[in-house]
């Protein structure tokens, strides 16, 4: 997909990172995924933590990719998931259907931010401390 293809979707500003869920008392109220900057990243992602997030899995609604991608990492316990280039709404709905709502976010900067164009995509931590943009 062509970045000119790509148009920006205005996001839900929430006050809380916490994870999202419809059911959980952490997440929004509205059941929407918060959102994610680059800005917030690190406090999400606790880098200095050996046990803290080290992949952050981009994804979008209508991405058939995206959905086999996330089967496939769901189950490891340091991925979180950004939804991208989609409404939050549907980046809420496609998180709970694929059991990741606990651990979701809605993109507030970081596509833009990393250059992201494609999808499905993955950040993952080097051991440098920064984060390396792989598109799938």
């Amino acid at each position: 997909m062509k970045a000119d293809n790509l148009r920006a979707l205005p996001f839900l500003s929430l006050a809380t990172l916490s994870a999202c869920s419809t059911t959980s008392p952490r997440g929004s109220e509205q059941g929407l995924c918060p959102p994610l900057s680059p800005a917030k990243l690190s406090a999400v992602t606790a880098p200095t933590q050996s046990d803290g997030v080290n992949s952050i899995v981009f994804f979008a609604s209508w991405c058939s990719s995206c959905k086999s991608h996330i089967l496939e990492e769901r189950n490891n316990p340091q991925s979180i998931f950004v939804g991208v280039f989609d409404l939050p709404e549907k980046i809420a709905s496609t998180a709970q259907k694929m059991g990741i709502d606990n651990r979701c976010f809605t993109d507030n900067g970081l596509a833009e931010t990393w250059g992201l164009m494609r999808l499905p995509a993955q950040a993952h931590l080097t051991t440098s401390g920064k984060w390396k943009v792989i598109e799938l």
